[in-house]
């Protein structure tokens, strides 16, 4: 069972079909194309975005209890994980069980800010951090945080929690204590009811940004594949549109196998994060998701099937078969074709640049004599890709509708 719609679960689900294996996906009512997939046997629609609650538990528990069989959940993004550490027992009861072989190095992981304190205790080097605890003093964290060197990025403690009321996703930027100030103030005297982390911006660009994702079995042995960012989804920050997939460089693979083996003792899907100073060329560790990532196809398309190597450690599941390799070890590019193509589009009309060809010329560059793979699009399976070009299409009616909607009423 493949929690999450979007490139991260369509990439596992992807991965198994690949090997005759069809899971059930369970997503949220938002526009999620991997429902739209052939190779899902049947999709659960849960409420709202798909995030963990008790209305969403106890619709899983209840179809899990229909199952009257045993189940393997792959959580894709942090809020499941946490979901399944805090109440795995509720799950298990009908049978379930999870890629999570180490729990106390997991939620370390999904704690920015206790993560950020114990990388300081072992010597790892990560950017300047300071926390906000939930109920402590709020102006004192303010006036901490105006010590950084700016620009400070603020994150909640785990990534996909309490952005609501934060009032942006996962992460935002601030470039001056002004600007970071201006934004508490929505939070009056008390600060945000939920925990928060300020690190210092590690100069560099996109390309800085070098990420290893994979897994580690209970005896050790590393699967990986690495990329490197070349755009996102905002211009120091965001998810992953466009990356070149490459062989893991051997430096990198030491250094990640040195914290999350020998100093973590962390097994089971992961995706790392660093990032090279470009002043001083050293590398800090950003962050750890103890989850599949978005690119874990990437994997698959280099002969690693990583959800399978999970199944038959976890589940004791033999899954014969060839491993695919339609990528060669060269680098190759792994792109969101429709979402870089739409994303782009909005960045140069802000920019008032109206030259269609320049246009043209800046989306295209990075793909340029390259082979370039979007796992979304496939003849294999064109629905999905279709249902997110069609949601593309369809957004500027609904932002018209809702404005007429508030219009009028």
């Amino acid at each position: 069972i493949i929690i999450g719609g979007g490139y991260n679960g369509y990439g596992l689900i992807r991965s198994l079909g690949e090997v005759g294996i069809f899971p059930i996906l369970i997503c949220g009512q938002k526009m999620s194309p991997a429902k739209y997939s052939r190779f899902i046997s049947r999709s659960w629609i849960i409420s709202g975005s798909g995030q963990p609650n008790r209305e969403n538990r106890k619709k899983i528990l209840n179809k899990l209890s229909q199952l009257n069989r045993s189940s393997f959940l792959i959580p894709t993004d942090e809020a499941w994980v946490v979901e399944f550490l805090d109440y795995g027992n509720d799950y298990k009861k009908y049978g379930a069980d999870f890629p999570i072989l180490s729990p106390n190095a997991t939620r370390l992981c999904l704690s920015k800010d206790e993560f950020a304190l114990w990388c300081n205790k072992k010597g790892i080097l990560v950017p300047e951090s300071i926390a906000y605890l939930f109920g402590t003093n709020w102006a004192d964290f303010l006036r901490r945080v105006s010590g950084l060197s700016y620009p400070v990025v603020i994150k909640p403690k785990t990534k996909g929690v309490g952005d609501v009321e934060l009032g942006f996703n996962y992460y935002t930027i601030f470039y001056d204590h002004k600007s970071l100030v201006s934004w508490s103030k929505k939070f009056g005297i008390k600060g945000p009811m939920t925990t928060i982390i300020a690190q210092e911006f590690i100069p560099g660009s996109v390309k800085n940004l070098i990420s290893l994702q994979g897994y580690i079995n209970k005896n050790g042995r590393i699967w990986a594949s690495q990329y490197v960012k070349l755009r996102q989804t905002q211009k120091e920050l965001g998810c992953t549109q466009i990356a070149v997939v490459l062989n893991c460089n051997s430096d990198i693979l030491k250094l990640t196998e040195e914290i999350l083996l020998d100093k973590l003792e962390f097994h089971g899907f992961f995706d790392i994060e660093f990032k090279q100073n470009e002043i001083n060329k050293k590398f800090y560790l950003i962050e750890i998701n103890p989850r599949p990532g978005m690119l874990n196809y990437a994997t698959t398309l280099m002969g690693v099937n990583l959800p399978i190597i999970a199944l038959e450690e976890i589940c004791k599941m033999r899954c014969e078969h060839t491993p695919l390799i339609v990528c060669s070890r060269h680098e190759w590019i792994w792109a969101r074709l429709i979402d870089d193509f739409f994303y782009e589009l909005k960045n140069i009309i802000f920019l008032k640049i109206f030259n269609p060809i320049i246009f043209i010329k800046r989306w295209y560059s990075p793909y340029k004599n390259k082979k370039v793979i979007d796992p979304l699009w496939t003849i294999k399976d064109l629905k999905p890709g279709l249902a997110l070009l069609m949601s593309w299409f369809m957004e500027p009616f609904k932002r018209f509708f809702r404005w007429v909607f508030i219009l009028f009423n």
